[in-house]
């Protein structure tokens, strides 16, 4: 899979780039020049916002963390790693990989049909909403639905209330050794 830089966050799995030295070789030549390794749990992360985050429909990835949408709150997750996702849901349920509903891990997106349900060609697949599997059929998401408002904490069954399940996605695996590197302000990294 391949990641797009954030700001000044790179993600890199430097055993898919096949290079001719080790990947504590690259570290070592990447922090002579200025980078730094940083670890970024995107569940931890999320559930650091847990009742004290806003939510905004039309929220944008700069107000983050403070105000978020249900996309712009995975948009701005993943970019704390050093992935880049569009702000929309229903651009986000094209990344990654889709994986079954029994499959899924902590960190995996679940997107769910809604209110109101945005779609490329198929209005039966559309996507109203997206939330962060954290593990245990719970789901981490931005809401404004009754009395439940902000970065809420919901069992999977609460989270689709009643609405189907449209598609969830891996961005990262488990099994990749990501590294999340902080880039040094002197160098523009695309």
């Amino acid at each position: 899979m391949n990641y797009h830089t954030v700001r000044d966050r790179c993600a890199v799995n430097f055993e898919s780039l096949n290079l001719p030295i080790s990947t504590k070789s690259c570290l070592s030549i990447l922090q002579q020049s200025g980078f730094r390794e940083i670890t970024c749990d995107v569940v931890a992360l999320a559930r650091t916002l847990v009742g004290k985050a806003e939510f905004r429909r039309t929220a944008r990835f700069s107000e983050a963390p403070h105000i978020f949408s249900c996309g712009s709150f995975t948009k701005w997750l993943y970019a704390q790693k050093g992935i880049w996702l569009p702000r929309l849901s229903i651009q986000q349920v094209e990344c990654g990989l889709e994986v079954a509903h029994e499959e899924l891990n902590p960190g995996d997106l679940v997107f769910k049909s809604g209110i109101v349900n945005y779609y490329r060609n198929d209005p039966a697949k559309g996507v109203g909403h997206v939330g962060l599997y954290v593990g245990e059929q719970t789901v981490i998401h931005a809401t404004n639905r009754g009395k439940i408002k902000g970065v809420v904490e919901s069992s999977l069954e609460a989270f689709t209330s009643g609405n189907l399940i449209q598609s969830t996605r891996r961005i990262v695996s488990l099994h990749q050794n990501i590294h999340t590197l902080l880039i040094p302000s002197d160098y523009e990294v695309e």
